[in-house]
């Protein structure tokens, strides 16, 4: 064997043995793929868990070595031979990263305060928003892009407060900016501005209300105590003030949502329906059902300041004859009977496993045989920290009722089976983190 062989044979193990920083000193004397092609696709598989046999650059990187390196013994001098170890030295600096990601050989991260400041200061990023919001400042950019100057004449606003806001809502991704003027990104323009039919800007109104943020400003003696350390009850407690803010605000957000859940459970058409609507607030999601179904007859069910803004949502919506109402607690009034659907929208994750259970009874009594109950939630994954938005929602649980929680959907499973239900099915919902799990009375 030639001395370039056998210097490649040493390599091919000093590599495998995780030296590869060795490997880099050797320029021209080895390519990396020459320790690819001596274990091979086959075992390189076998050896890391089968991430690299779908990874054509593994293949390219074995074929090369077969048919360019493998074997080969040139004398130094000869013209190819310097032209193969260029090429050498070049393929090893281009593969040299793709080995590493093959072989899960990732370079160790390096500590970073990133995450620790940005969490810090992310009531920056809040008030940013909310100024935006409050100044009207998407709205004013709906028609055209606009400079600092055109911003603050209508926002009736200084000129360099908009221009460090703008540029600060650009970094965040709220606004495009070109040359000096600023413009609405996709969401911003459906979102943020008050002359789109899906503006949600109002949702601020309840998620930075003083019921929430004073909840969580007290977090750490809700921690230690398991549940609120705002109040007995918390966001539990009857006809608390911040549902109606709630209602008045969280309407338009739930709109797609809602008219997605309709389609996914039609109603008989062909006969006189009911729907009760449980925590009815703003009243999008029954009705939805109601719009959809001209037979159906819609029951909805809140505290009784809360039912006002219901009904003038209804009326609205042309239903006054077909709707009616329901006050009080969902645990104690009577709910009535014979429905063909009820709706529990984000309503159970306020309540332990033993009051969600005796809810669901109540809903499994007044429901018509074969009658259908649709739970509208937060629903995390097994391992309660996926996906982000719904399993971080338990936090807001623990921060403002006493014993509320982000239900999995086992749970959810277990907890209609002993309400005397069928086996459930989840569904997504557009332009909505939360799920539908849907169960039949059995």
């Amino acid at each position: 064997m030639c001395q370039w062989a056998k210097s490649r044979q040493k390599m091919s193990k000093e590599f495998w043995h995780g030296t590869f920083s060795e490997l880099s000193g050797h320029v021209l004397a080895v390519s990396p793929v020459a320790a690819v092609s001596r274990i091979g696709t086959r075992q390189l598989t076998a050896m890391h868990g089968g991430q690299a046999r779908c990874d054509p650059g593994l293949r390219s990187l074995v074929a090369l070595s077969s048919s360019k390196w493998q074997g080969r013994c040139r004398p130094a001098h000869s013209k190819r031979s310097r032209r193969d170890s260029r090429q050498r030295t070049s393929l090893r600096l281009k593969t040299r990263g793709v080995l590493w990601r093959l072989t899960g050989m990732t370079t160790p991260a390096q500590p970073s305060p990133d995450l620790f400041f940005d969490t810090l200061t992310a009531y920056q990023k809040t008030a940013a928003l909310k100024a935006a919001i409050d100044l009207n400042l998407f709205t004013a950019l709906a028609d055209a892009p606009a400079t600092a100057a055109q911003i603050a004449k209508a926002c009736n606003a200084a000129e360099r407060g908009v221009r460090i806001l703008c540029d600060y809502l650009t970094v965040l991704g709220f606004l495009q900016k070109s040359g000096d003027k600023y413009n609405l990104t996709l969401d911003s323009t459906v979102f943020l501005s008050r002359k789109s039919p899906g503006y949600a800007g109002g949702v601020a109104e309840f998620l930075l209300s003083d019921h929430l943020t004073s909840a969580f400003k007290r977090l750490t003696e809700a921690v230690r105590k398991g549940g609120t350390a705002e109040s007995q009850q918390g966001s539990t407690t009857p006809e608390h003030p911040m549902w109606m803010t709630f209602a008045q605000s969280m309407g338009g957000l739930m709109a797609q949502a809602a008219a997605g859940l309709a389609e996914l459970q039609p109603l008989d058409p062909n006969r006189p329906t009911k729907v009760l609507d449980i925590s009815a607030s703003h009243g999008v999601w029954g009705i939805a059902f109601a719009k959809k179904n001209p037979k159906t007859h819609l029951v909805a069910l809140d505290w009784a300041p809360v039912l006002q803004i219901t009904t003038r949502s209804a009326h609205a919506a042309g239903l006054a004859d077909r709707f009616s109402t329901i006050a009080g607690s969902a645990f104690d009034v009577d709910l009535g009977t014979d429905y063909d659907l009820v709706l529990v929208p984000n309503f159970l994750h306020h309540f332990n496993t033993a009051d969600c259970v005796r809810f669901l009874k109540r809903c499994h009594a007044a429901l018509r045989p074969g009658g259908r109950v649709a739970i509208v939630e937060f629903v995390p994954n097994p391992d309660r920290v996926t996906p982000p938005q719904a399993a971080g929602f338990s936090l807001v649980m623990l921060a403002t009722t006493p014993e509320g929680d982000a239900y999995t959907f086992d749970e959810y499973t277990a907890m209609l089976a002993e309400a005397g239900f069928q086996k459930p099915t989840a569904h997504s919902l557009p332009a909505s983190v939360n799920q539908a799990v849907i169960s039949v009375k059995k």
